[in-house]
């Protein structure tokens, strides 16, 4: 079987056809003698040597005739099997040798094929190598060349670097000699730029071109601007100051156009406005001595180390005049939501809290270089009256001044006409009064609530309505305006009705 196997996948080759034709005469001869062998025993003895045959007397016979006749014919057949089996062993190592030998010669064609493959690999590899070796010396001749240019670039730009580094000092320092060089030529000739200077609350100057800057509103919004980032400028957003003549230490009234008050060269000074009912203290605020010595219209602290200009005013209301002053055209129409609703602060049994809430933190006045210490009647304690009603925390005092009641007198007299125009006053259910009342915990926190009473939902809404047209209202931003229908005030209101109008009796609201 390896034998065929071998022939069927062999090459062709002249030894292995030289050995075919060796074995070919030995495989025909071997097989020509068995076949005689077979036939000689199958025609001569037939069945009998079977082993499934049943012994007889004749088959025995013919076994023992095999057994003595035949022994040398077999005997020459197994020695011709035995030389035919050695010629075909050794046929077949000759056959293995020559396949070694051409498997050998096979491996060795294909080694030198590899090898030429490897060596024609390596050239290329070589030439390619050498392309790029001089590609990369050329871009390293470049890079090179980029390098000494960037060198001679950054040689070049080092000056000019630190050139820019100093610029804003350099321009800080021309900014600064520009601006000595105005001022002095502000101080030979202030009419020259037609220019006023404005000295800030703090000290700080600035020039106001009279020719771009000519409305009250514009000079606002750059002090404004000023001060976004220092103190006070929540003064300054409420308008809580006051600009101030150098010369006369009068103020300029901000009622006339800034350009009719200010004229070239004209230097103002401000200063913030503090409200307090403390009228007699003569301590400096910022160093705490009792060494003011009065200059005009002010007092100037004598220590040359601090020099704090503080005003004391004193505001009074004789003048009833003013409070009657109305806006000009028709009054403001009330502010309602979209179901009609009254949206001005009103209360029928509980008080609205955040009406009467603190102010914000404010900066003290030592921070400031001016100040004005304004002392109104709603900050004097003494204008605080007995207490007449308590609504839960908040306690209601009444507004005993002088001035509480020139000013109620003069916003009756107004709201009484707007209202009268409106509806006829038949009922105490139609008529409304108003008081001024101080409300608060205690009475250093409590502040000045004008209380406008009416039972009918439009009476108070008409009444609110023109209040906020009146120009002391406005003026007074300490005031809270306020309606109300609370049943804490009927007795107040029935009593004065009757007092007015005679005995009339109080329907139930």
């Amino acid at each position: 079987m390896q034998l065929l196997s071998f022939w069927q996948t062999r090459q062709e080759d002249p030894s292995l056809e030289g050995l075919f034709n060796v074995l070919q005469p030995s495989i025909s001869d071997t097989k020509g003698e068995i076949s005689s062998f077979l036939e000689h025993i199958i025609s001569r003895y037939g069945k009998s040597l079977l082993s499934n045959s049943k012994p007889n007397p004749k088959a025995v016979g013919k076994m023992l005739q095999w057994h003595m006749l035949e022994r040398d014919n077999v005997a020459r057949l197994q020695d011709k099997l035995r030389k035919s089996k050695e010629i075909i062993l050794m046929v077949q190592s000759q056959a293995n040798m020559i396949l070694e030998e051409k498997d050998q010669s096979i491996v060795i064609e294909r080694m030198d094929a590899l090898a030429d493959a490897e060596t024609d690999t390596a050239r290329q590899l070589n030439e390619r190598l050498d392309d790029l070796g001089g590609k990369v010396e050329k871009q390293g001749e470049a890079l090179g060349l980029i390098s000494r240019s960037i060198g001679s670039i950054s040689s070049t730009m080092a000056p000019i670097a630190n050139l820019v580094i100093d610029l804003p000092s350099m321009l800080a320092k021309i900014h600064a000699e520009q601006l000595s060089q105005r001022l002095l030529l502000f101080s030979l000739n202030p009419f020259a730029q037609n220019s006023a200077i404005v000295e800030d609350a703090l000290g700080w100057k600035l020039s106001i071109p009279l020719e771009l800057i000519s409305s009250w509103d514009t000079l606002h919004s750059i002090l404004i601007d000023r001060f976004s980032k220092q103190p006070g400028y929540g003064f300054v957003r409420d308008r809580r100051y006051a600009i101030r003549d150098d010369v006369s230490g009068l103020d300029i009234r901000q009622n006339k156009p800034l350009t009719y008050v200010l004229r070239p060269g004209q230097k103002v000074n401000m200063c913030m406005v503090y409200f307090t009912g403390d009228k007699d203290t003569m301590t400096c605020p910022r160093c705490k001595k009792s060494t003011l010595r009065a200059n005009n219209l002010a007092f100037i602290c004598s220590d040359p180390r601090c020099e704090m200009e503080i005003q004391r005013i004193e505001e009074l209301h004789h003048d009833t005049t003013t409070l009657n002053d109305k806006m000009d055209g028709n009054p403001p129409k009330p502010n309602l939501s979209t179901d009609g609703s009254i949206t001005h602060p009103d209360f029928e049994d509980a008080f609205p809290a955040d009406l009467v809430s603190m102010s914000d933190t404010e900066e003290g006045p030592e921070v400031f270089k001016r100040v004005r210490f304004l002392s109104r009647w709603e900050f004097r304690l003494e204008s605080r009256g007995p207490l007449e009603y308590k609504t839960g925390q908040y306690n209601w005092w009444a507004a005993d001044c002088p001035e509480a009641q020139v000013m109620k007198d003069a916003l009756g007299a107004t709201l009484w006409d707007h209202v009268c125009e409106i509806e006829e006053l038949n009922s105490v259910e139609q008529y409304f009064a108003l008081n001024l009342f101080f409300v608060g915990s205690t009475l250093q926190q409590s502040r000045p609530v004008l209380l406008i009473f009416s039972m009918t939902k439009q009476g108070r809404r008409e009444a609110w309505r023109h209040s906020t047209g009146i120009d002391w209202i406005k003026a007074n931003p300490s005031l809270v305006v306020l309606t109300s229908c609370s049943t804490i005030f009927h007795s107040t209101i029935k009593q004065i009705y009757d007092e007015r109008f005679g005995v009339l009796k109080l329907e139930d609201s």
